[in-house]
């Protein structure tokens, strides 16, 4: 790795770390440049603004983390590529709590490319993925005819969210590691069966 690229490692890195800590925000730059080791001015000259930086941040989040890409599985049966899509959203989330916090974080702050690219390249691909895949799913059972597949897939991943978001926000261990099989097999009885 050049120097440069070190760098700028060291102050996404650190901006990464304050963003998901502070906000965007309460983050200033100062703390950032700061924290990664270097001047206010050698982080200038790789990022023009906070925006910026925080665009850059989110772009790097978005490579690790919850892109559609990951969890939808075209190739399964409905059921299947549900079952799936919990698991992986899941497992990105509860593994990566940066995540969880850039994403509530970019929301309460209206920083950035954040509202524009997280929501209609992750969540309206996701949740139109789960929906087609719930219609499908569902389209056999009589008993399920009444049933908005617009507020079901909203329930399944308001689930999903909520499981995470307790873990990483609230640091409470709200089901064992051992216990997600059976968290997702229970959403799935409750709202496919």
């Amino acid at each position: 790795m050049t120097k440069v690229s070190d760098t700028k490692a060291k102050i996404l890195n650190a901006a990464l770390d304050l963003f998901s800590e502070k906000g965007a925000r309460a983050t200033t730059t100062r703390m950032i440049s700061n924290q990664a080791g270097v001047n206010e001015v050698t982080l200038f000259r790789h990022f023009k603004t906070k925006e910026e930086l925080f665009n850059a941040v989110f772009e790097e989040v978005e490579k690790i983390g919850l892109c559609s890409d990951r969890v939808i599985r075209e190739d399964l049966p409905p059921r299947e590529a549900i079952e799936f899509l919990i698991r992986e959203l899941l497992n990105i989330l509860i593994s990566s709590p940066k995540i969880i916090r850039m994403i509530l974080y970019g929301h309460l702050d209206h920083v950035g490319q954040f509202e524009d690219a997280f929501q209609e390249d992750n969540n309206l691909k996701i949740n139109s993925f789960l929906s087609e895949k719930l219609k499908v799913y569902l389209k056999g059972k009589p008993d399920k005819k009444n049933i908005k597949i617009k507020y079901l897939s909203l329930a399944i991943m308001s689930n999903v969210f909520g499981l995470a978001v307790g873990h990483t926000i609230f640091k409470t261990r709200l089901i064992e590691d051992d216990e997600f099989d059976a968290f997702v097999e229970q959403l799935l009885k409750t709202y496919l069966d």
